[in-house]
Formats: structure tokens, sequence, C-alpha cells
């Protein structure tokens, strides 16, 4: 449901990290991470634990339409944060802003894989 508490998602974050040379065999590994969680530096550190374990991190800025850096992990100073834009390549009206944004991407009306099969899609945003 989109929902979930700090310490589960510590939790989780802290066991990738521990467990990364053995479930990757010491190949690079990849976390992408949409959380959108008022600041928090528990999960900062977590994220920024992660990444000091070779895991490359990149996380939503959010979608609040405000500053990034008032929220988890976008203000973590470690992971890539990327903001969303429009098929114009402007700002998309619900994405977070400000000096925590690493780079803007496409983030509205993006056609993705779909579960039923094979030949399905859904289109996503935010």
């Amino acid at each position: 449901d989109g929902s979930g508490v700090s310490s589960s998602i510590i939790s989780a974050i802290s066991w990738i990290s521990l467990n990364r040379e053995r479930i990757t065999g010491g190949a690079p590994a990849v976390a992408v991470m949409s959380l959108g969680m008022p600041q928090s530096s528990s999960i900062n550190s977590a994220v920024m634990n992660l990444m000091n374990s070779g895991v490359f991190v990149a996380v939503a800025a959010g979608n609040q339409d405000s500053d990034a850096c008032e929220y988890s992990p976008a203000s973590a100073s470690m992971p890539l944060t990327v903001g969303a834009t429009n098929y114009d390549d402007s700002k998309a009206t619900y994405s977070n802003w400000g000096a925590c944004i690493d780079v803007f991407a496409p983030g509205t009306a993006i056609r993705a894989a779909g579960v039923k099969d094979d030949q399905s899609f859904q289109t996503l945003g935010g």
C-alpha cells in the first residue's frame, strides 16, 4: 500500500549492506529507492552505509512539490537524487526541487512493463 515504518526500511537497507558480497558475488550492485518521508538522519545514515558497502544508490527526490532537502533519503549527501520532468522536459509540477537534487529525468507518463503477461504495459508517473 506504499506505507512502511522507518525501522523496517532501515533493517532492509542494512540487510543489503551486510549481505551484498554474498548476494552479488562481488559484482557491482545498484539500489533504486522511491521513498518519501520527512528528513531522517537514521534513514540517511543507512543509505550512506549502503553506498559505503559498494552499492550505487539512486533515490527519488519526492512528489511533494517542495524542497527535497526536507525529505529522506533525498536529503542524504551521497546517493544520486533524481527529480521528475514532464514529456516536454519541464519540471513535473509534483516533483520536489532544490539543492539536494542531482539530476532531473522523465517521470510523467512513463510506459513500463506490466505484470499480466509478456505484452502488457502500464503508464506510471511520480
